[in-house]
């Protein structure tokens, strides 16, 4: 229940803390990490901020002490005026782009068992 996910969090909270695996894994999501070996290449500035970007969106989602914690914590103000309207114009280009994401498509096929028609593109 919610309640008993309220009191769960409330019990481990005072366990979690930013510490250095939490800074690391913070800077990996960021691509602040990257010691140019492997395979992929260094992300790029854009790169970087968009993945900043979309950390400090999906920590917008978390209670106020956890984005203190994390240093992702913008004012309600900033949030309202910055953040969400960055936000909207995002979600509206991805949904540009695209527009039915397969696994709902696929849902709906399982969901009526097969009867509408699979639209295929086909590469030549």
């Amino acid at each position: 229940t919610v309640s008993e996910l309220e009191d769960y969090v409330a019990r481990m909270r005072p366990h979690l803390a930013m510490n250095e695996q939490t800074v690391d894994f913070l800077g990996f999501l960021v691509g602040r990490t990257y010691d140019g070996e492997g395979d992929l290449p260094a992300p790029t500035r854009a790169e970087r901020v968009d993945a900043e970007l979309g950390l400090v969106a999906a920590m917008a989602l978390m209670p106020e002490w956890a984005r203190r914690m994390t240093g992702t914590y913008q004012s309600p103000w900033v949030d309202r005026a910055v953040l969400a309207p960055v936000l909207r114009a995002r979600a509206a280009a991805v949904r540009w782009a695209i527009p039915e994401l397969p696994c709902v498509v696929m849902a709906r096929e399982r969901a009526d068992g097969g009867l509408q028609a699979r639209t295929w593109v086909h590469v030549r």
